[in-house]
C-alpha cells in the first residue's frame, strides 16, 4: 500500500506534460511557455523554458534554459534566466526528456522534472522573486523503486522547516529480506541553510543531513 502511495505522488509529476515544440529534441527548441504576475506589479510576465543550441558531448542532450521576460504590449524583454534549474533534453535517465512542467500560482513560479529506470525520482521548485532574484522558496520530491524503498522530501526553505519520509517496501512479493528489521523513517526539523536561485540551482551538490536519523537529503545534483 506504501509503495503505491509513493507511485501515485511520482505518477503525477511524470504525468505533466508540457506545451512542447513539434520536435522537443532540436536545438533551441521552444519546450514549455506559460506566463502571470510574478512580482506583484499586476501585470503579467511570460516564461519559456528552451533547448539551447548547446548539444552536451556527455550524451545528456541539449542545456535547457529557464527564460522570464517582461512584457509591454506585444513587446517582450528578458528580465530573469536560469541557465541550471532546468535539467537538459536527455537528462531524465532511460526516461529521456525530464520536463514536466512549468507554471505560475499565487505569485510562484513553478518547475517540474523527473526521469530514472527502476530507480524513479521525480521533484518539484517553487520560485519567488524577492531580494531582487528568483529564489527558491520551496521543494517537493519523491525517489525510490519497487521492492526497495520510497522517500520524499517536502521543504519550506523560507521557513527552513524540511518534512523527511523514507519507507521501505515490504511487500509479500518482494525478495528483501534486509528490510524487515529496517524502521520506517519520518524526521522533521529546521535547517536554513539551504539557499538555492536561479543563478547556483544545481551548479553543485547540495544536501543536508537529517539531525536525529542522519540520513542525507539532496537538494541540488548536477548532471
Amino acid at each position: 500500500m506504501k509503495s503505491a502511495v509513493y507511485l501515485t505522488a511520482l505518477a503525477g509529476l511524470l504525468a505533466a506534460l508540457p506545451m512542447a515544440h513539434a520536435d522537443a529534441t532540436a536545438a533551441n527548441a521552444l519546450i514549455a511557455q506559460t506566463q502571470g504576475d510574478l512580482d506583484g506589479d499586476g501585470k503579467p510576465e511570460y516564461v519559456e523554458v528552451r533547448n539551447t543550441a548547446n548539444d552536451q558531448t556527455d550524451g545528456l542532450g541539449y542545456q535547457r534554459v529557464l527564460l522570464v521576460y517582461k512584457q509591454n504590449g506585444a513587446q517582450k524583454t528578458l528580465w530573469q534566466r536560469s541557465d541550471s534549474a532546468a535539467y537538459p533534453s536527455k537528462g531524465g535517465g532511460m526516461m529521456g526528456d525530464p520536463f514536466g512542467e512549468v507554471r505560475i500560482k499565487n505569485g510562484s513560479l513553478f518547475l517540474s522534472q523527473s526521469g530514472g529506470s527502476s530507480w524513479k525520482w521525480g521533484h518539484t521548485d517553487q520560485y519567488r522573486y524577492q531580494n531582487g532574484q528568483f529564489e527558491l522558496i520551496g521543494y517537493q520530491s519523491t525517489a525510490g523503486r519497487l521492492c526497495d524503498y520510497w522517500q520524499s522530501v517536502d521543504a519550506n526553505l523560507s521557513t527552513g522547516q524540511i518534512n523527511y519520509r523514507k519507507e521501505f517496501d515490504r511487500q509479500a512479493d518482494c525478495d528483501n529480506d534486509e528490510y524487515k528489521g529496517q524502521k520506517d523513517i519520518r524526521e522533521s526539523f529546521v535547517n536554513k541553510n539551504v539557499r538555492l536561485n536561479f543563478g547556483n540551482r544545481n551548479t553543485q551538490e547540495v544536501k543536508v543531513i537529517a539531525p536525529k536519523s542522519k540520513e542525507a537529503i539532496y537538494f541540488a545534483n548536477p548532471l
